[in-house]
C-alpha cells in the first residue's frame, strides 16, 4: 500500500505503529539541517561527540559564524587546527 514510503516516514505520520527496525514514533525526529528522519538517540549521539562538542568550542573562540569547511581558508584552518588541539590534548583546556 505504501510502497512509495520508508517506514520511518510511514511511521512519523501516524500510517503504521513501528519501523522495521521496531522503533515508533516516540523514538523518531526530523532532523533540522537534512530533513531526513533519525532516531532520538543517534542524533543525541552525534551532538554528544567529542569532536561535535570540540567543534563548537573552537567556533565559539575563534568567532566563527556561518558554514566555515575544515582546512578550507584561513578560518577553515584556523578551526581544524584548534579541533585538532582540543583532540590531543584535553586537560588544557
Amino acid at each position: 500500500m505504501y510502497h512509495y514510503m520508508s517506514s520511518r516516514a510511514i511511521t512519523i505520520h501516524q500510517k503504521g505503529k513501528k519501523t522495521t527496525g521496531g522503533l515508533t514514533k516516540r523514538d523518531l525526529v526530523v532532523s533540522k539541517s537534512s530533513g531526513e528522519i533519525v532516531s532520538k538517540a543517534k542524533m543525541k549521539q552525534g551532538k554528544e561527540s567529542q569532536w561535535a562538542i570540540d567543534t563548537r568550542l573552537c567556533r565559539n573562540d575563534l568567532g566563527l559564524t556561518g558554514m566555515v569547511l575544515f582546512n578550507v581558508g584561513k578560518d577553515g584552518k584556523a578551526l581544524y587546527k584548534c579541533v585538532q588541539e582540543r583532540k590531543e590534548n584535553p586537560s588544557r583546556y
